[in-house]
């Protein structure tokens, strides 16, 4: 099938949605629109600012200092790993581009660079949408350690040589930071993070409206019910989850560590969030969608056995997610003791790299 023909059968789809189910997606915009203002901006405005305005002043010489090689790569892999969709990727782009660090050290970065920050998890999905914050930090601790034990396991796979800068390039943009005052690098930042939040909530809304349409569809179809939650959620995270959380049936446990995949595998809509920001570089995007599902899958396992290791007993009342018995201490601080090893050991490893 040619690109032209793809094209076409794209828009038709495309139009055929926006006339059949007009009312429907009023609606589904509208609750998008609260979604997105009342829970999604809140817990990502803050982050992405931050990592616009840390790029624009370009403070990675800091890390220089400290790790002497790879800060490049530790820089970004910091970004993604705690600032949210899509910055890592938005990183590794600008990165690329500067030649600061090579295709395979892209490659690497895009396997486990590209994660939910730890609000949104924490404040937007543990507090907003189960009101309990005991299982946004479970939920926290899957998804990245998960993130964490995909960077090891490619790392050892594959060979990352250390990067090497372009020094042309390089004092090229030094010559212009010269010119840049801090007031300059805090307007494009501003600049930069709202055209990100524009872009997030452009594909929350498409593929919402996509998920509340292929739903009825699918409802005619008598497909079950627990099935189109679930890959209503894979469509698009967000609004997936609070749809799961409210009407899921299954065990309590299930539940939580099906969030927690969705989390891993953030979804089909912030997966073309990421892909926007690198494709210029030629990476695939089933390169993502890959190691997204890994992480996904970790994630759920991770969830399910912290649960079960904690003897946590959850029930729900009235929608609400309850714990008769939480986590104790020792055992909370034991999982946040090996987090901290892990993604320390890692980036020791990175910086011995000659």
């Amino acid at each position: 099938m040619t690109k032209t023909k793809t094209k076409y059968i794209f828009t038709m789809i495309f139009l055929f949605i926006i006339f059949t189910f007009q009312k429907q997606n009023f609606l589904t915009i509208q609750n998008t629109i609260t979604i997105f203002l009342k829970s999604v901006m809140p817990s990502l405005f803050l982050f992405i600012l931050f990592t616009n305005i840390i790029l624009e002043l370009d403070i990675k010489n800091g890390l220089k200092r400290i790790f002497k090689k790879n800060y490049s790569l530790i820089y970004i892999a910091i970004i993604g790993m705690f600032c949210g969709y899509p910055m890592g990727a938005k990183a590794v782009s600008k990165f690329y581009d500067k030649k600061e660090i090579s295709y395979n050290d892209a490659m690497f970065l895009m396997s486990f660079a590209n994660n939910a920050n730890p609000i949104y998890i924490i404040s937007t999905i543990g507090i907003a949408t189960l009101e309990n914050i005991y299982l946004g930090f479970v939920l926290a601790i899957s998804h990245y350690l998960s993130s964490l034990i995909i960077c090891i396991y490619y790392f050892h796979k594959n060979i990352i040589h250390e990067t090497k800068t372009n020094l042309k390039c390089k004092d090229n943009n030094s010559d212009k930071k010269l010119h840049k005052t801090i007031f300059e690098s805090l307007n494009q930042a501003i600049k930069a993070t709202y055209f990100t939040l524009s872009q997030i909530f452009a594909y929350i809304i498409i593929f919402s409206v996509l998920s509340q349409d292929a739903r009825i569809i699918l409802v005619k179809l008598n497909i079950p019910n627990n099935l189109i939650y679930i890959f209503e959620s894979i469509l698009e995270s967000t609004s997936g989850i609070a749809k799961l959380v409210l009407n899921y049936n299954a065990s309590t446990n299930i539940t939580i560590s099906l969030i927690s995949f969705i989390l891993g595998f953030s979804g089909i809509s912030i997966i073309f969030q990421i892909y926007s920001c690198i494709y210029n570089m030629k990476i695939s995007i089933m390169h993502i969608i890959k190691y997204k599902l890994i992480q996904g899958l970790l994630s759920f396992c991770i969830t399910y056995a912290l649960l079960n290791i904690s003897n946590c007993n959850l029930y729900v009342v009235k929608n609400n997610i309850k714990i008769i018995n939480n986590m104790n201490s020792t055992t909370f601080f034991l999982i946040i003791v090996t987090l901290l090893f892990l993604f320390s050991s890692t980036i020791k490893k990175v910086t011995r790299i000659k």
